[in-house]
């Protein structure tokens, strides 16, 4: 009974969602359509190819935004079907993405950091001497164990900035 209801009529979405899902996990792949803005599906399409994609926007005109995946066949589906839309990056594969990069990264210099780690905490108190000196900063050590203190990189104009004033014992507000 359900099968024989008709099917609501598809109302071209101005922001339209494109991503892939499983019609069988590692076999048989298509992509699903979403109406962004209504938060509904309105689409399954047999596939992920750019042509089938591009297909269905032909047929439905009006699509302004397009929020995809980094796919290059969704792509160029996108550009070949709906060439004025605005293709928005899906936030979740970046997030994904960096979030392997970093703990990729970090754990192939984990000895590394480590060692930054050992000589910033032993230089800790050399520089927030230095920074308490030139600014006439009153840092209770007691009750912050672990205090934020500003690094200056070398060679920048801050750096030399400061270096000249603790040496002329002048000070200046920079807020």
């Amino acid at each position: 009974m359900i099968r024989r209801i008709p099917l609501p009529p598809v109302i071209t979405p101005v922001t339209l969602g494109v991503d892939d899902f499983a019609f069988r996990k590692h076999h048989t792949y298509g992509t699903i359509l979403v109406d962004l803005e209504q938060s509904r599906p309105i689409a399954l399409l047999k596939d992920r190819f750019s042509v089938t994609l591009s297909a269905w926007l032909q047929a439905h005109p009006g699509v302004k935004t397009v929020s995809r995946d980094r796919s290059k066949a969704y792509e160029k589906g996108i550009r070949q079907g709906a060439p004025q839309a605005i293709q928005v990056a899906d936030r979740f594969p970046k997030l994904q993405n960096l979030s392997q990069t970093l703990e990729q990264v970090f754990g192939t210099h984990a000895e590394a950091l480590k060692q930054v780690e050992k000589q910033v905490f032993s230089t800790d108190a050399k520089v927030l001497k230095e920074v308490e000196t030139t600014h006439n900063i009153s840092v209770n050590a007691e009750a912050n164990a672990c205090p934020v203190v500003p690094r200056f990189p070398q060679n920048t104009s801050l750096n030399r900035i400061v270096q000249s004033e603790s040496s002329t014992g002048q000070t200046e507000n920079y807020s």
